[in-house]
């Protein structure tokens, strides 16, 4: 992730966005990395969020939150199971903005709005960084 210390202005785009993720997701799957990734980014750029440095902000506010939802609904059954780098994020963002930010269904859909309210629980409070909110 050192690589992106000086590109966090960068606006999102599917090559910026897909630079940043492999960088600090390498040990995730890409798996239909391509079209996901530009579904993302127009969410992303839907949502308010501009720069891949929008993007770090929310992702490291949201990442116990979304260890801890993945650890209780993993991908599959499969031992050690982990989302994919884009999962991990549509978790993180659904987590942190609500049920509604995404126009595609998410795997937060199949979660009680109770159990949802524990995971918030663990996202930092925001900084004093301008970060879309």
């Amino acid at each position: 992730m050192s690589n992106f210390k000086n590109k966090t202005g960068l606006d999102i785009t599917p090559e910026s966005l897909s630079e940043y993720l492999r960088n600090r997701y390498p040990e995730r799957l890409f798996d239909d990395f391509s079209r996901s990734l530009s579904e993302l980014v127009d969410e992303l750029r839907g949502g308010c969020f501009r720069t891949i440095g929008d993007v770090r902000k929310a992702l490291e506010r949201t990442e116990k939150a979304a260890e801890l939802f993945e650890a209780e609904n993993p991908p599959s059954q499969l031992k050690d199971s982990r989302h994919t780098a884009i999962g991990i994020v549509i978790i993180s963002m659904a987590l942190l903005r609500g049920n509604d930010f995404f126009t595609f269904r998410t795997v937060l859909d199949k979660c009680s709005p109770e159990r949802l309210k524990e995971y918030r629980k663990h996202i930092l409070p925001e900084t004093g960084e301008s970060q879309p909110m």
